[in-house]
């Protein structure tokens, strides 16, 4: 499902959020708003430390390799470029997949820069990268009905949260996703991120599978870490006229973002 939608980036007034800087949008409708600029969302970090079920542990392995030996099931469906997902693959390394059996898509330690693009190992499955570089350490899952979206109040969304140390020795730091029930992304960086020791563009947005064509990156590429305290809200926006959309009021500025 594709829609008519500016190719850069743009000013858009949605979901009752201020006007602010947008990522996108992608060929399937996804964009993303962060917490610093104008009409930024707010960062409020849901730790689910403890308390979260533990599902992968370790170096270069997924809940399919560690710890689960499974997917982990949503307590809540998922929709996810049109695709209703009832359970995910989490790797160490920093990312959810659709890849559900493992065709060596879940332990991938490359960073995938810049999205859209196949990833560096097979994979048949969609992804949502939070921070995807070589990681290790642990992730954790939880569902709270309560979760607090970032404009629109309680809603209920699957959380996974990595508790993470880059393999060369930088870290622990803190960062999560929330899959909200209305198809809303939220990924959040508590305290930032120290920065890839490699200098390689870690990965941050998500990507459709298929052509692996379609995908909004969150990174700009110029190899800086995420401000401390850092969040990204990714939406979809509706066609045109579905919901009284205010409308484009211009275009935004290309957003220095990440490495």
């Amino acid at each position: 499902m594709k829609r008519s939608l500016l190719a850069s980036a743009t000013i858009l007034a949605l979901s009752g959020a201020a006007q602010a800087t947008m990522f996108g949008p992608d060929a399937f409708g996804y964009v993303g708003q962060d917490s610093e600029g104008p009409g930024a969302i707010s960062f409020n970090y849901q730790s689910i430390v403890p308390g979260g079920t533990l599902v992968a542990m370790g170096d270069d392995v997924s809940s399919l390799s560690s710890v689960n030996f499974a997917p982990v099931t949503l307590a809540v469906p998922f929709t996810f470029y049109g695709e209703t997902v009832t359970s995910l693959v989490p790797s160490v390394n920093g990312y959810l997949t659709t890849d559900i059996d493992g065709d060596f898509g879940t332990e991938d330690l490359t960073p995938d820069w810049p999205l859209p693009q196949k990833p560096s190992a097979p994979t048949d499955g969609k992804r949502i990268y939070a921070l995807h570089d070589d990681l290790e350490g642990s992730v954790y899952y939880a569902y709270d009905d309560m979760a607090i979206h970032p404009t629109l109040g309680s809603v209920g969304a699957s959380i996974f949260q990595w508790e993470a140390s880059y393999v060369e020795g930088e870290g622990p730091f803190s960062f999560q996703v929330l899959l909200f029930n209305n198809g809303d992304i939220l990924m959040q960086f508590l305290g930032g991120d120290p920065g890839s020791p490699n200098g390689q563009t870690a990965t941050t947005g998500i990507l459709n599978n298929g052509m692996f064509d379609v995908g909004l990156g969150i990174n700009g590429g110029n190899n800086d870490p995420f401000a401390d305290d850092y969040a990204v809200l990714i939406t979809q926006v509706p066609a045109p006229g579905a919901m009284g959309v205010l409308g484009v009021t211009g275009l935004a500025a290309t957003r220095r973002r990440r490495r």
